[in-house]
């Protein structure tokens, strides 16, 4: 579900190879160290994903639309160790991952021209990427171990296909 860019952005902040101002201001390339996104704190991976006011605006509408808890800490791993069923899991990890590729996308934004779009924007803009894959979801195709998860699914992807937060 999710894209390759979206995972290849992943692969690399895993690898902690996203270039960051604390990055280039411990090797002397910059002095200014401040987050580009919200001007507030040492511009870190930590800091740019998990703490940024701009980053946790857009993760609460993304969690509030997804009717998940906001998670803590690194919501790829929290999401992956959830008990959920096989589509929801899918979904909110590809969902996750679009988030973090987004914001990398506005944090770069904000560092080279000095633009940055607002949450509700860019919320709207991962919900409508997501609208149309979720809509290409055939879920006949889904292994019925349960009926009712089945049917739980088919009510959740409903929910996402038509709440616009």
């Amino acid at each position: 579900m999710a894209l390759p860019k979206h995972r290849f952005m992943i692969w690399l902040m895993f690898r902690n190879a996203l270039n960051l101002k604390d990055k280039f201001c411990g090797i002397g390339v910059c002095s200014d160290d401040k987050c580009c996104v919200c001007d507030a704190d040492k511009e870190t991976i930590n800091h740019l994903f998990l703490q940024c006011r701009y980053s946790l605006l857009i993760l609460q509408g993304i969690c509030t639309w997804l009717h998940i808890p906001i998670p803590t800490g690194n919501g790829i791993i929290l999401i992956g160790r959830r008990n959920w069923a096989p589509v929801q899991k899918s979904i909110c990890l590809a969902v996750v991952m679009a988030f973090y590729y987004n914001v990398w996308q506005q944090r770069n934004l904000a560092r080279l021209e000095g633009k940055l779009l607002s949450p509700r924007i860019l919320i709207a803009q991962i919900q409508q990427l997501f609208r149309s894959r979720i809509q290409q979801v055939n879920l006949d195709n889904v292994i019925v171990r349960v009926s009712n998860v089945i049917v739980r699914d088919r009510i959740w992807l409903n929910l996402l296909l038509t709440i616009i937060i």
